[in-house]
Formats: structure tokens, sequence, C-alpha cells
């Protein structure tokens, strides 16, 4: 069976760098499709719609998987067709879902009856399918969709714009600093506040505020008319939030308490705020990924900003071993054990290079 929705839109002959690094070590996804596909987006409607018998009436993870996800039989069956091949697998969710997996571009080039090449893409050498990958109709029919390309590599905190990249894609991160430009203007609290004069622009305007200085979290909480909620102690008691990103800062709970007594906010306790991360060692795509550096600044301010609109509300970070498969492993962990009731992200891609 072939799946021609595999190859990437930028996987192209005028992008194409020749074949893929032989060392490369790429990562790849295998979806399994759903045992009642129409049933499970009957569910999802009834249970969104207000005007349905079924509104609110949600499934348990076990229940819904018990029920729609993939048998056992065919993810034991795809995974075992992965490790015959020599391939590692990374990570299998609980709802059997999909099949994270590494390789060589050789080893997933054969495997799938294709050849793995490297194409020029947003600034970077990224390796994707030369031709539609495909697998023997035995494993095939088990399967909805494969995924054996590094575009998901381009997913980045919202704090790290795809720009931040040097020449030939090299990551601005791991250079050395540049010393920080002297700034003596003075930011503004409020617009207009302080104002810096430029060159004319739009309209011919030559006066414009200086930068904002961020706000607080009261200041926050009282933008989205939360303070007198607050004081009744509606502040986020009895819910968790679910917060996913790559990696892990290993100094997090610190930060966090030094920005929040810094602004006169309740720090984090063991009680309200756990994670579950994997180990720097289990880490992998780092480069390809802009480095845990690049994620950390993120996470933090996640953090910070989900404690200071709701200092009550319980926290729970949950970490990807990189910014690929490893946060769908992480979302699956929060969604298969139901381990929150919000779940947050801060992170983006370049835009859909895969069709569905």
């Amino acid at each position: 069976m072939t799946y021609a929705g595999s190859v990437p839109s930028w996987a192209t002959a005028a992008n194409d760098a020749g074949a893929a690094p032989a060392d490369e070590t790429v990562e790849g996804e295998i979806y399994l499709p759903l045992r009642d596909q129409r049933g499970a987006e009957a569910l999802a409607k009834a249970v969104s719609n207000p005007l349905d018998r079924g509104y609110r009436k949600a499934l348990t993870p076990k229940q819904w998987i018990n029920r729609f996800s993939p048998s056992q039989a065919d993810s034991d069956a795809v995974v075992s067709f992965l490790k015959a091949a020599g391939l590692t697998i990374s990570a299998v969710p609980d709802s059997r879902q999909y099949v994270v997996f590494r390789g060589t571009p050789d080893q997933l080039g054969s495997i799938f009856g294709t050849s793995l090449h490297s194409f020029s893409y947003a600034g970077r050498q990224l390796v994707a399918p030369a031709s539609a990958p495909s697998l023997p109709t035995s494993i095939g029919a088990k399967v909805s969709g494969v995924s054996i390309e590094q575009s998901r590599t381009l997913t980045r905190p919202d704090s790290i714009k795809q720009g931040d990249l040097g020449p030939s894609g090299t990551p601005q991160l791991s250079r050395k600093a540049a010393a920080a430009p002297v700034i003596d203007t003075p930011c503004s609290h409020y617009v207009g506040e302080h104002t810096v004069t430029v060159p004319p622009a739009y309209n011919g305007n030559t006066q414009y505020s200086t930068y904002n200085c961020g706000y607080t979290p009261q200041q926050l909480r009282s933008a989205y008319g939360l303070t007198d909620l607050g004081k009744r102690g509606i502040n986020g008691s009895g819910q968790t939030v679910a917060i996913i990103d790559a990696y892990a800062s290993p100094t997090i709970v610190k930060d966090v308490n030094s920005y929040s007594q810094q602004n006169g906010e309740p720090g984090l306790t063991n009680s309200s705020y756990q994670q579950l991360v994997p180990s720097p060692s289990e880490f992998v795509d780092q480069a390809l990924c802009q480095y845990p550096s690049g994620w950390q600044g993120e996470q933090t301010l996640d953090v910070e900003s989900v404690h200071g609109i709701a200092p009550g509300a319980r926290i729970l970070y949950v970490g990807g071993f990189n910014c690929g498969g490893g946060l769908d492993v992480a979302m699956s962990k929060i969604l298969d054990n139901k381990l929150a009731n919000i779940v947050s992200n801060s992170y983006g891609n370049v835009g859909e290079a895969v069709p569905a």
C-alpha cells in the first residue's frame, strides 16, 4: 500500500540536495486508524453540543481506548514489523494510535520502499522521502498514515521564531551570546508613556512608544476581570493545567518562584507543581529542535503565565523528548490518563508541509 500524502510539498526536485547522510538518524511515526472513526466523530460532536442528550457525557480514557483505539494485536504487529527491520521503537501510547520510531535513511528507505534525500527548506537541510512510502498489504491494512520526514523539527516555542537561525540554518542559541545593545530609553507602562523618534514610517509617523515594560500577574488578572473572583477564592483551585513543551528546564521552580516573589505572588510548592519529563540522557534531536535552552525560556514563560492567572491551580508540566514525536507522546500521556482538566502549549510550525 502506498502513502502518497506522506511526501511533503517541499520535497521537490528543485530543493533536492541528494541522498541523506548515511549517519543521520531520522524519526518517523506510523499512525493506526480508529476502530470506529464515524462513531468517534459522532461522540465528539454529541459531548460538545449543548442541544444533544450526550452533552458533557464524556467517556473515561479507558472507555474510549476500549471502544475506539486500534486493537492491541494490530499495534503489536506494526511494532514487530518495525523491530524486525532494525528500527528503534521510541514510544507507543496507551491509546495505541501511533508508533514513534527511529532509524537511518537506508533503514527507512528499505522498509518503506523509497529513498530518503536531503531537501533545502526553511533555511535548513531536512530529510524526506523522494517518493511515496509504501508498506506490504499485510501491514499497510493496519496503517492510516506514515511520516518519515523532518519538518516536525521546525516546531518552535513561540518565544523563538523561525528567523532565529544563522547561515546554513545554524541556531543562534548555539553561538556565544552577542553583547546586549545599550538602550537608554525607558520602557513604557502604557502606550505613549515614553516615545522615541524614528525615521518616517507608515503615514509619515516619526514618534512611537518605547517597548512595553510587561504586565504583572495582578494587572493581567485585572484585565481579564478575575480580581473580584480571586477575592472570593475562585483562583483555579481544584483544577489541573497541563503544559506541554519539549525538554525541561532544570531551574523551573527556582525561576518561577523568583519571579513570583518579585511580583508579590505565592510561589510554587510540591503540591502546586509537578512534572513528567524525560531525563537529559533521553533528549534527542537537540540541534534540530534548536536545543533545550531554546525551550527552557518558553517553559518558564508558560508556567509563570498559568500560575499568574490562576495561582490556586495545580500545574503539571509534561516534557517531550524532542520537538517532534516527543510532543505527541507528551500529549498522549495526559489524554490517555486524564492527568489534567486543561492542556496548554506554546509552540508552532512554519505551516502544514505534509498533506493530510
